[in-house]
Order: C-alpha cells, then sequence, then structure tokens
C-alpha cells in the first residue's frame, strides 16, 4: 500500500508538472505529489461524509489562490 502511495505520489507531481514519471525528483515526488495527495484525500473525505458541504472546483481554486498569497505575502 505503501509503495502505491509512493508511486501516485509521482504520478500527481509528474502530471502537474507535465513531465513524465522518470522526470520527476524524489524531492518532487515527496512534496508536491504528497501535498497534491493530501488535498485529494481530504477532498474525497469531505465529499464521502457530506457532499453537500464538500468545496466545488471553484472554492478549492479560491482556497489555493489564497493560500498561495498569504505564503509569499512579504
Amino acid at each position: 500500500m505503501s509503495h502505491a502511495k509512493r508511486e501516485g505520489s509521482r504520478g500527481l507531481g509528474s502530471l502537474l508538472m507535465g513531465a513524465p514519471e522518470e522526470a520527476v525528483s524524489d524531492e518532487a515526488a515527496s512534496t508536491l505529489g504528497r501535498c497534491c495527495m493530501a488535498l485529494m484525500s481530504g477532498l474525497i473525505s469531505q465529499w464521502a461524509f457530506d457532499p453537500t458541504t464538500a468545496p466545488d472546483g471553484k472554492a478549492l481554486t479560491e482556497g489555493l489562490r489564497q493560500t498561495v498569497e498569504a505564503a509569499t505575502r512579504k
């Protein structure tokens, strides 16, 4: 199971970077891929428990935009 999770993280990193999986560094798979995996599993959990209150694409996009804005604020 943990091997599949690592491979999934690498695959997500590949998808977001627009690069083949073999070009995704271990660091990118460990950071970008695992972060996306955490966001996806959280969203899946929210949909499983109460789909009427789970965020839609617009809310997720705005939430990520605000996260990046807050993280890059000087």
